[in-house]
């Protein structure tokens, strides 16, 4: 039986056209381009690995559900197949859906967000089982084809399917290279919270030549948005962080540890500093 590494290093050809042949399939969740083909896709990847799968109707792009392996322990994995308009088109080299390997990597629309994602860790658990065996845990696998215009069918989801989603652990991605082509891998990440405002001030719409006595909703709009933050960036709504917890001091030491390039960090950015020009080694 060949080690992991030997497995990865004879398979690579093979795992890169794996790829390839994902991202040359559009699945552009704004305009509904090819989400059903590229759903099938996705199952037909997970079946090669021996996981059963099952594809769950939603009100809009499918679901795909699947389970691989047997274990004490659980992981629940997030991964979406769908992407972002290639939008526009002029600036590409080569066509979005077509991948093209220039200087060692591979360029096309969701080779990174979120399609190579996905193949690593297809070709991570076919690794594993060709050169150690059979999984030693469950692995529960919940794909979707709606995160690029916010997943609005995945709560729906989770509430109907709760008693399939239980586990020891989740894992999404957050990682790549630094700017010193470093990898790095973030263990736990900020949420995300959605706030939509309304303010109507007349029955129609007025001419602006008469914002001098008419209210405006627009203005109602702006004030409001200034109350969520101060100067200094502080999110002022009530409560917002009492669930918080303060990092305790090993925490922050291991963050100081961690290398860290400012100056190169701001040039990729295109910034010149920081928010309240924050500093690493201030934290």
């Amino acid at each position: 039986m060949p080690t992991f590494e030997s497995f990865l290093a004879e398979q690579r050809e093979r795992f890169i056209d794996d790829l390839k042949s994902l991202v040359a399939q559009p699945s552009v969740a704004a305009t509904g381009q090819g989400l059903p083909d590229m759903a099938a896709l996705v199952q037909q990847r997970l079946e090669r690995i021996g996981a059963t799968v099952q594809p769950i109707s939603t009100g809009g792009a499918p679901i795909i559900y699947a389970e691989i392996g047997s274990g004490p322990r659980t992981l629940l994995i997030y991964n979406h197949y769908d992407v972002q308009p290639p939008d526009p088109i002029e600036l590409w080299t080569t066509p979005p859906f077509e991948p093209n390997v220039r200087d060692g990597k591979l360029y096309a629309r969701g080779v990174s967000d979120n399609k190579g994602d996905l193949a690593c860790r297809l070709q991570a658990i076919e690794a594993w089982q060709q050169t150690i065996g059979p999984l030693p845990l469950t692995i529960k696998w919940v794909i979707e084809g709606e995160e690029e215009i916010g997943s609005p069918h995945l709560a729906e989801f989770a509430q109907q399917h709760a008693a399939r989603l239980p586990a020891d652990g989740c894992l999404w991605e957050t990682g790549g290279k630094n700017e010193d082509d470093r990898m790095a891998l973030t263990l736990g990440l900020k949420g995300i919270q959605y706030l939509e405002l309304r303010a109507r001030s007349g029955e129609r719409d007025l001419h602006s030549g008469l914002a001098a006595i008419a209210p405006s909703a627009v203005w109602r709009l702006v004030w409001a948005l200034n109350t969520l933050k101060d100067q200094n960036d502080e999110i002022l709504i009530d409560r917002y962080t009492d669930h918080v917890r303060a990092p305790d001091e090993a925490e922050l030491a291991r963050l100081r540890a961690l290398p860290f390039d400012e100056a190169k960090r701001k040039a990729a950015l295109g910034i010149e500093r920081f928010i309240n020009d924050e500093h690493a080694s201030t934290c």
